[in-house]
């Protein structure tokens, strides 16, 4: 698996929905989720909302 070794120098590596080697080498991994309850578990909520696309102006 070629994520083994990005995992392996990751500062929190997690797997997702990921083969079951690559599950055993991780530091965490989430297989029912979506990648948003990475943030969850981080300890960010939904009150953070990005800035849509729109509102992003060039300088």
């Amino acid at each position: 698996a070629n994520d083994l070794p990005m995992l392996s120098i990751a500062g929190l590596g997690i797997a997702f929905r990921a083969k079951p080697l690559v599950q055993q080498s991780a530091e965490q991994s989430i297989s029912t989720l979506g990648l948003d309850a990475i943030l969850y578990l981080l300890g960010i909520s939904d009150r953070y909302q990005p800035a849509a696309v729109s509102d992003i102006r060039p300088d």
